[in-house]
């Protein structure tokens, strides 16, 4: 007389299971594919800035003229070099893309969790101020550096989303692996 009830009771609990698992499953793919969107717009994002500097950097030959833009140029290159290797910048990006990579996976957008620039710790300003830039050449310095510091940003982000998809297909092959248990 038992047995009835315990197949019913397992019976009850396997299509609970079954239940879960598929929840899980939509959950994991709905987040799969934002991240995978969301891949996609920084990208976007990322071709569009550098198109935008490009043309910032057009508009500022121009007004100038082509001597003032090589020197502001070498110079600005000679200080992102020291700025972009800096220990204070890289600690700062990570704790923006550490912050920006949670907000999308948890469904917000890269755009919405994005920062305009990245501010600079004293280390940095330091090394702008002992660089002495004229006017010209921060003007020119500020382009590149907004251009690079997004781009190095957005390449980090891609990296970590990368890692949460990597995470994703190995929980769903968990589930398909634990459904088909179940089922058996």
């Amino acid at each position: 007389m038992k047995k009835p009830y315990l197949s019913l009771a397992f019976s009850a609990l396997t299509i609970t299971a079954i239940t879960q698992t598929s929840e899980q499953t939509t959950t994991l793919q709905a987040t799969f594919a934002h991240i995978a969107e969301q891949k996609k717009a920084i990208i976007s994002i990322m071709e569009s800035t550098i198109a935008s500097q490009h043309n910032k950097e057009l508009d500022f030959m121009r007004e100038q003229g082509n001597d003032i833009y090589r020197a502001a140029k070498q110079a600005s290159f000679a200080l992102l070099a020291k700025v972009v290797s800096s220990e204070s910048l890289l600690a700062k990006l990570q704790e923006i893309v550490n912050n920006q990579t949670e907000l999308i996976v948890a469904g917000h957008s890269f755009e919405a969790t994005a920062v305009n620039s990245v501010q600079l710790e004293e280390e940095v300003q330091a090394l702008i101020e002992q660089a002495a830039l004229n006017e010209h050449t921060k003007q020119l310095y500020y382009i590149f550096y907004d251009t690079i510091t997004l781009v190095k940003r957005a390449k980090m982000v891609l990296v970590k989303l990368t890692d949460y998809e990597n995470q994703i297909v190995a929980e769903l092959s968990a589930l398909q692996a634990s459904n088909q248990s179940i089922e058996a």
